[in-house]
């Protein structure tokens, strides 16, 4: 009942991790750093102790949020007037009836949202022998198959938490033999260099991030069961070459953001 007032002002912003998410970052929006129940600090610990008894792992890393009540009622009425006004391009006057021309149409709304309503996001890392398993999804190119990153999610609000969802926890079956010394995160930038010297782009790259994690990928042709390779996840910033003068867009730099995962045993792209 509690979560249901939060879906209409948080649910069309993304998490940091989510880099291929067209829409605004939460932290673009809820820049609080603390909340007035609870420090984040204090909520972190509450819901620590919660994961463990659940026997997750997760890792020290934790990308949290304050969802305060002021940034919330501010995204719900800037929501509610872009889609009115949408709407009136269109000939249709918004109405107040919860019919579908009613702006909030299929989102629980508050008319007024108070203290009470704060609440902390947290969004976790699961581990696996002293290593985070990747947070993000990727399609194999062999054969388009969705591969998902372990994530877990927690909503902490005064009264507790108020909801806690995870996806893709995996449970170990059997181990490979030792891999031996894995790549350093020297040795995987210079394999990416070479991957991207090697394409046609003249996009500038910038690697903006590097972290050693394991990476889901098939294994036995079964969709239940994969194989989690230790491989450096690389956050690779494209900046699109300026055009020449007088062409379109002149003076303009399209960015946008890719994972490349390196196989730290083997050296190879995992894609």
């Amino acid at each position: 009942k509690d979560c249901a007032y939060y879906k209409f002002p948080t649910d069309s912003f993304s998490a940091d991790y989510d880099i291929n998410s067209v829409g605004s970052g939460l932290g673009e929006v809820y820049r609080q750093e603390n909340l007035g129940f609870m420090t984040k600090e204090e909520a972190l610990e509450a819901v620590s102790l919660v994961l463990n008894k659940l026997s997750i792992d997760v890792a020290d890393e934790v990308e949290c949020y304050a969802i305060d009540s002021a940034a919330m009622q501010e995204q719900q009425d800037k929501r509610i007037k872009e889609m009115s006004e949408y709407m009136e391009t269109f000939g249709i006057t918004p109405a107040d009836d919860k019919s579908e021309n009613d702006p909030t149409y299929g989102y629980q709304t508050k008319d007024k949202f108070t203290s009470d309503d704060d609440f902390y996001r947290f969004y976790f890392k699961v581990v696996d022998n002293n290593i985070p398993i990747t947070q993000k999804t990727y399609t194999t190119q062999a054969n388009e198959r969705g591969m998902e990153g372990s994530v877990v999610e927690v909503s902490f609000s005064k009264k507790g938490i108020m909801e806690l969802r995870y996806s893709a926890i995996y449970q170990m079956q059997s181990t490979d033999a030792a891999a031996g010394q894995l790549l350093s995160a020297e040795e995987a930038l210079q394999k990416a260099a070479d991957i991207c010297n090697g394409s046609n782009s003249t996009d500038k790259i910038t690697v903006t991030a590097a972290d050693l994690e394991y990476v889901p990928t098939p294994y036995n042709d079964s969709y239940e069961d994969v194989k989690l390779v230790p491989a450096w996840s690389l956050t690779l910033q494209y900046d699109a070459a300026k055009p020449a003068k007088g062409e379109k867009n002149d003076g303009k730099t399209d960015s946008y953001k890719k994972i490349m995962f390196i196989n730290a045993v083997t050296g190879e792209e995992i894609r």
